[in-house]
């Protein structure tokens, strides 16, 4: 027998069997309670609440492997009570949250989903030099507010279009104050702590 551990149903097709060597998984389906048990891990999606009721059926647990970039569906503090490790997945989203952007972007400039219904419509009556014309995209400015980790992602996005990026937000520069800063694919460092503000390569 493996260490017994509770892992998301949803994530079983996504695992591979030499993943899980060593380990008695129980597979948890989302609409069913955390159940009580000797389990050492909890691999939980962020739409289950691990709480300190979770946590009391669990007395063996050592780590919550939490399957989303934040924890805000974990308390931690109950947790750090327990001296039960928490876990997440940080970055894995960035550049898939940047592309998302784009698309929407590129679907407004072109009227992608009013082409799209138009077609699905059967509406449609032949070419048009003005129909679903949209936007040209190069020479343009893209006005991204926030620096962060999806805001920088973002900002590889329109090198090939030959837009400009224009970036605002709350950082600090030399004199300690708070400005907007005005960059074309510049990069900010990450900030240490939510509550820090973001700080720039000007």
């Amino acid at each position: 027998m493996g260490h017994p551990v509770l892992i998301a149903a949803e994530l079983e097709r996504l695992l591979e069997p030499q993943q899980l060597g060593g380990l008695d998984v129980t597979w948890l389906p989302s609409d069913q309670p955390t159940p009580a048990g000797d389990y050492v891990a909890l691999v939980p999606l962020l739409s289950r609440w691990v709480g300190g009721s979770e946590l009391k059926r669990l007395p063996k647990l050592k780590i919550v492997a939490n399957c989303a970039v934040g924890h805000d569906n974990v308390d931690v503090v109950a947790a750090e009570m327990r001296r039960v490790q928490v876990t997440n997945t940080p970055d894995v989203l960035t550049d898939a949250t940047a592309d998302l952007a784009w698309a929407l972007i590129l679907a407004c400039a072109r009227h992608v989903v009013a082409g799209t219904e138009l077609v699905k419509g059967g509406s449609w009556a032949g070419w048009h030099p003005e129909l679903l014309l949209g936007i040209e995209l190069r020479g343009r400015t893209l006005g991204l507010f926030g620096a962060g980790r999806i805001g920088q992602a973002a900002t590889r996005g329109p090198t090939s279009s030959g837009s400009a990026v224009r970036c605002g937000s709350s950082c600090r520069g030399s004199s300690g104050r708070a400005t907007s800063y005005r960059s074309t694919h510049r990069r900010c460092r990450r900030p240490r702590a939510s509550s820090t503000p973001t700080r720039c390569d000007r």
